[in-house]
């Protein structure tokens, strides 16, 4: 620090279990407050019904024990509640986690992750969590993850997309972001946790759900961007998994099988 500056809180501090400490600059950056907490708007609800349904498919009308990491203001745990899932979640912040248990949730601080007992959860999900976990940490927090997986069970990540220039604006654009995941570094993680790739897409997309402008600029740009990357994957990533036509990516998880190698 030269001398005569300021000192001014830090919006990121110590990482614990993996998952980071955020001061309340962070937090008031963020725009989160314990007045908004919980609330679902309709395009929320929308992009949760298209991801959970690509994920657990028919799974989705069942009774699941779910787990949010990084719950945030508590959308998803609204939407995991209103659809008949027993729903617990994980926060870093003091003041999110006395928020998500004055709202009646199974709120957890994130350096009690690792006390859940085993084979706990149907389905762990992290929205935009993967991306704020030194790289150092990701190993042990997926094979805690792992751990905690009913047999049968999936995780759920979204995450901005380093494959692709698209996802510089969504990792850069956060300055608590430490960790640019890309396929090959998932997968690299993967393989040393335990845990294997179902599925690796882009984010789920709202079309007309989202509003009339999202809808128009679906319909126009939306094969023109899947024709594009396609033509890009085509020339340069012909074998892999890899995902460019997306800000963000979302990957399915599961416990890998004792003799399944890589995914690329």
């Amino acid at each position: 620090m030269s001398p005569g500056c300021n000192p001014v809180s830090e919006p990121q501090t110590a990482s614990v279990n993996g998952l980071p400490e955020y001061g309340d600059s962070y937090i008031d950056w963020k725009g989160w407050s314990r007045d908004s907490f919980g609330q679902l708007s309709s395009r929320d609800r929308a992009t949760f019904d298209r991801e959970m349904r690509a994920l657990l498919g028919a799974r989705a009308q069942q009774a699941l024990r779910v787990l949010e990491l990084g719950f945030g203001l508590g959308s998803f745990l609204t939407y995991a509640r209103q659809r008949g899932w027993d729903v617990a979640g994980t926060e870093v912040a003091d003041e999110l986690v006395a928020a998500g248990r004055q709202a009646g949730f199974d709120a957890i601080h994130a350096d009690n992750l690792a006390t859940l007992p085993p084979a706990s959860f149907d389905m762990i999900a992290g929205f935009d969590v993967i991306e704020h976990i030194p790289p150092n940490e990701v190993i042990p927090l997926f094979a805690l993850l792992r751990r905690l997986l009913r047999p049968g069970g999936v995780i759920f990540l979204r995450y901005p997309n380093a494959d692709s220039w698209l996802g510089n604006q969504n990792f850069y654009g956060d300055p608590t972001h430490v960790n640019a995941m890309g396929h090959f570094k998932l997968d690299y993680f993967c393989q040393r946790s335990g845990l294997a790739i179902v599925a690796l897409r882009p984010e789920a997309r709202l079309g007309f759900d989202g509003g009339v402008a999202k809808g128009v600029h679906a319909l126009i740009a939306g094969p023109l961007i899947r024709l594009i990357a396609g033509i890009a994957k085509f020339l340069y990533f012909p074998r892999s998994r890899i995902v460019l036509g997306s800000a963000n990516v979302v990957a399915h998880l599961r416990a890998a099988l004792r003799d399944e190698g890589g995914t690329r």
